[in-house]
Parts: structure tokens; sequence; C-alpha cells
């Protein structure tokens, strides 16, 4: 097993991870993460499809009393009364056969939507699956039920760019995403260890853009006031080139006393080696670096945090340094521990920004951070 990010992660965050990065709110948030409460307190699993099976089943379910979502959709036959508009050549043609109907165009409000397929496709994929037990693929039968009228897909024909989601249809995101890792074989399975490990269809940019919406959207449900956002950064650039990249951040926090840029990184390792010595990467210091000396071009009190999902071989990262007149920090989340763990360190974070203060390591003493702050460390 590679030492990756992807193969520490605790199947309970992930999930975790994905109602947060969906960014559902209000009362549709809460019902989903009830539920999401429900199904990962049942482990260890007998398999991952038997833990996606129940998300799906209550979901279904869910969105069955609630009401799933439906769309007028046109529609046409021949009728015996009329209803809708008469198509009149169609309605003659008919009559000469000897078949005494009306040939009629109506709207017909129906649940065949494209996103209800989608979870059709996935309920009966996993009714399929040899990891669902027999008393849960009862119930996937019983929830396919309600969605009798809807159609099949290819599951390897969906285009997920056709899903759109409005104000009546959010609570949809959640089932979307775990639809779409049931349909793209992207369900991590667990090692002899009982860590959580991808399989290889499931890309470390997926995993690390899950990640980075994870963390944004974490501090939007919990810290609003920090005014949790991702823009482009790329200021004081005078004469730009058409090769230039923009400089796209992950989440900037603004608190009353600085902003807090924050890269975050899910994949591969996290330390390299140089003349035998343990560094950080070149490439993503080099990139907190430019995001934080472009941020400054607005705003003087600025700090930058790579913040990274721990690794097999690295153990617990909190390190920082002064550098130019602004404050650099390296913090680790280990995901395959309980998901309060994770909440208590992201929160540390958004604490000590609503509070003023800067986000320290706890090995850097109150002189160093003086000296520091002054100048007096290069």
């Amino acid at each position: 097993m590679s030492n990756t990010a992807a193969n520490n992660v605790a199947i309970r965050n992930i999930l975790y991870m994905i109602a947060y990065a969906t960014g559902i709110s209000g009362s549709d948030a809460e019902a989903v993460f009830a539920d999401t409460l429900k199904a990962v307190g049942k482990e260890p699993f007998d398999g991952l499809g038997e833990l996606f099976a129940i998300i799906l089943n209550d979901a279904v379910k869910r969105e069955y009393l609630r009401g799933l979502e439906r769309v007028y959709s046109p529609h046409e036959e021949p009728l015996a009364v009329l209803r809708g508009r008469p198509l009149i050549q169609k309605s003659i043609a008919l009559k000469a056969r000897g078949t005494m109907r009306l040939q009629c165009l109506y709207d017909s409000f129906t649940a065949n939507t494209y996103m209800n397929q989608i979870v059709k496709t996935a309920i009966i994929q996993l009714i399929r699956s040899h990891d669902v037990s027999p008393r849960t693929r009862k119930g996937l039968r019983a929830s396919a039920l309600y969605l009798s009228t809807v159609d099949l897909l290819e599951a390897n024909s969906i285009d997920w760019r056709l899903v759109r989601y409005n104000k009546l249809n959010q609570s949809y995101r959640f089932l979307m995403a775990v639809c779409r890792m049931v349909l793209e074989k992207s369900i991590p399975v667990h090692d002899e260890n009982g860590n959580a490990e991808f399989s290889s269809m499931l890309s470390s940019q997926r995993l690390s853009s899950l990640f980075e919406k994870f963390i944004r959207e974490y501090y939007r449900r919990h810290f609003p006031r920090l005014m949790p956002a991702a823009p482009i950064v790329d200021y004081g650039i005078g004469v730009r080139s058409q090769y230039l990249p923009r400089l796209r951040t992950d989440v900037v926090l603004t608190g009353p006393s600085y902003k807090l840029v924050i890269d975050a990184k899910c994949y591969g390792t996290i330390l390299g080696t140089h003349c035998e010595k343990k560094i950080l990467s070149p490439e993503h210091r080099n990139q907190i670096f430019s995001y934080v000396m472009h941020c400054a071009q607005r705003n003087a009190s600025v700090s930058g945090m790579l913040l990274y999902a721990q690794t097999s071989m690295e153990g617990p990262l909190d390190e920082c340094w002064y550098e130019l007149g602004h404050w650099f920090y390296l913090k680790t989340l280990d995901l395959n521990k309980p998901f309060e763990n994770i909440a208590e360190q992201l929160n540390e974070i958004g604490d000590r920004m609503m509070s003023g203060l800067f986000v320290h390591s706890k090995d850097v003493s109150e002189r160093e951070l003086l000296e520091a702050e002054k100048g007096q460390i290069d």
C-alpha cells in the first residue's frame, strides 16, 4: 500500500467531507448530517457497498416523503378524450386507419428526471453488488419501487454536467455525490489494518479537490464571520502575459486583525529529502509564499498556512516561520481520527482568528514571537 493521504482517510470522515463539500445548508443540511451520522455510526461494515447502500436507502426514503424532484415533460399519445392540445394532422391519420382517437400533446408532471435516473441507476448497481447484505438489498428493492416510473441510465454514459440544482432540489447534492462514488467505482476499501484505501479509479486530484472544498465549506458553516472565500489574489501584476497562471487560492479567512490564506493539500508525501535532511516541498512553499505576497498588496496583515492531510509516512506536524514580515504555518489533519478531533483542530484556527490572535505553533516561545514580529529574526 502506497503512503498517500488517500490510504489514511477514515470512511466516516470521507462522508463528512462530502456532506460539507456539497455546500447544503439549513434543514436540508441537518437532515443529511443526521442520516450520515446514523449510517457511519454502524462501522465496522460488512463492506463499503453496505455503507453506501444504507445511506442511499435512507436518503431515497427521505426524499420520497418530502416529495421527489418532478418536472413538466411534454408527452404525446392517442386518447379517447381530449387532453392538452390536439394534433389535427395526426388525428386525421388515426381516423383514416379506423382508430377513433385523438392524438394529444400535453405536459406530464413526472418524476422521471435526470437526477432521479442517476439515483435509480446507483440503487440497481448496489443491488447487484456482492458487498450488500440480503437485508439491506431488500431495503434497496423497496426504495427502487419509489422510482418505478423512472428510467435507468448506462452508468458509463452519465454526463454529470447535466445535473442542475435549484432552490427546490438542494437536498440532492449529497445524494448525487454518493451516487457518483458508487457509479464511477471510486468507493474506498479497507486494508488489512482497517484503514481506508481508495481504488485507483479515485484520482489524487479528485480527493485533493474534495479536501479543499471541505475546509472552505466547514468554515462557511461554522465561522461565517471570517468570510471564507477562494479568491484570485494576483494583485500587483502590472503587465500580464497570456501564459501567466492565475493565483486561485483554496481558502482565505478574514479576521478582525489579519487575513489567513490556507493552501489545502491532500496527496502524496508532505516532506521531501535533500542531503539526507527532511524538508518541505519547495513547490508548496513557493506557492503559499506567492499567495501571501500578492494578497499583501491589498492587505498588509496577511499570513499563510499549508494544511496537509496527514499521511502514514509523517507524523503530526505543527510548525511556523516568519519571513519578510509575514507568518507562515505548516499543519496537518489526521483524517483517520474521529471527526470530533478534526473539527477541534479547525475550530482552534477559527477561534484564534476571531480573537485577533495569530495561529502560532505551540513550540514557539513568547520571546521568539516578539523578536520575529519586530524583524529581529531572519
